[in-house]
């Protein structure tokens, strides 16, 4: 097997893992430290780390560059999911996922090259991302066992996500690859399985939580930007995590 096929193969298998034990983890305690681990870098930094693998420090490093914008819009995402929700979970997911993808579109289209355009971006959709869900209250988790099969569709799901983005990193370049390692995978697998279960004001709840983790990501996301040149992929990607790490422990410790 050619050995760039057999690292798309491997990145399915390990992001799948990864984000499937997140995703489970998060929903053994309430909604604030929930969403705010669901949150931590989970496609981004499976994504990032097999885009190096697979091709080098520079392209991981422009990868790295739009995603603090396109993971905001993540969070955006989440308003319109909330927004279309009418009993229907498919169907708001469906809506809100195509103004994702058509946002992204533009974002790439733009031919934006200044980072520091794409963080300016990211903190003014932060910010009314926080504003919105910061009227909902935190709830617990009631204790139920998901099924195997939703397990089954997480692995697939995020792992497919992760593979994409190192496979269009290839064909595409490393913006595109870079939207598609933000790809909001946990997101998706969280909104799809909990809503039907839970109903949308859990998720109302848990999302102040994801906005958080999203944060922490754009954060490792710019951490992995800059660091990448002076230190290399190894330590930029290991320094950049346990950033975000560190601040996600400050979310749930201060975090209203």
């Amino acid at each position: 097997m050619d050995l760039f096929l057999l690292q798309v193969l491997l990145s399915f298998v390990v992001g799948g893992l990864y984000i499937s034990l997140m995703t489970v983890l998060s929903e053994k305690v309430g909604t604030k430290v929930g969403g705010v681990l669901t949150g931590l870098p989970s496609t981004g930094l499976i994504g990032l780390i097999f885009i190096d693998l697979t091709q080098n420090a520079h392209v991981m490093k422009e990868a790295a560059k739009i995603m603090p914008a396109s993971i905001a819009l993540s969070t955006i995402f989440l308003i319109f999911f909330v927004h279309f929700y009418k009993n229907n979970t498919y169907l708001a997911y469906f809506k809100a996922l195509t103004l994702w993808l058509v946002f992204n579109g533009i974002l790439l289209s733009a031919g934006i090259q200044d980072i520091k355009v794409f963080i300016i971006i990211a903190l003014i959709l932060f910010i009314i991302s926080i504003q919105f869900f910061k009227k909902y209250k935190n709830t617990k988790l009631e204790k139920i066992k998901l099924p195997k099969r939703a397990i089954i569709f997480r692995f697939i799901f995020s792992g497919s996500l992760v593979a994409l983005a190192v496979l269009f990193a290839k064909l595409s370049g490393p913006q595109t690859g870079g939207v598609l390692a933000s790809f909001p995978a946990a997101f998706s697998a969280t909104l799809l399985i909990l809503t039907p279960l839970h109903g949308i004001d859990f998720i109302k709840s848990l999302s102040k939580g994801l906005v958080m983790g999203a944060f922490t990501i754009s954060s490792f996301a710019v951490g992995v930007f800059i660091l990448t040149e002076p230190l290399g992929s190894l330590y930029s990607l290991s320094l950049s995590f346990i950033l975000s790490i560190f601040m996600a422990i400050c979310f749930i410790k201060f975090a209203k």
